[in-house]
């Protein structure tokens, strides 16, 4: 996870992947961004900050050194099998022991489900809202 401080209302934020593989995950308009790096080679990430009204963006970037920790598949587990629509349902992995501790970082491919709201955690609880497939990451 990758963040500028918050400089208040009224600005705008767009990120950008400059060197580097990796998928921004969500990266519009926020002050932080996760990225799915797809390789650890080196690379970097920009910021651009612009204030409404259409003053001069501020651009910002960082060389960053991506870490896959993890190369094996994970088993994610649900609470339920068939959740219907308005349902909440607790999601959770458990992967092997590590020598450093892990950063959990949950996102959707699709929105067949609310907003994650607790990252870093081991496990998640998404509420349904429709009946689509929904697809997990961590």
């Amino acid at each position: 996870m990758y963040s500028v401080d918050n400089l208040g209302e009224g600005f705008f934020y767009e990120w950008n992947i400059k060197r580097g593989q990796g998928v921004l995950i969500p990266g519009d308009n926020t002050m932080q961004i996760i990225v799915r790096w797809d390789n650890p080679e080196p690379a970097e990430i920009e910021v651009s900050v612009t204030r409404a009204g259409g003053a001069c963006p501020l651009t910002f970037s960082r060389e960053v050194s991506p870490r896959l920790s993890i190369n094996e598949n994970i088993s994610i587990r649900g609470s339920s099998e068939n959740p219907c629509i308005g349902q909440k349902v607790r999601y959770s992995v458990d992967l092997p022991a590590s020598q450093e501790p892990l950063t959990y970082i949950w996102y959707q491919q699709n929105q067949a489900g609310d907003s994650i709201p607790l990252q870093g955690a081991q496990e998640v609880e998404i509420t349904w809202l429709d009946t689509n497939l929904i697809n997990l990451f961590i």
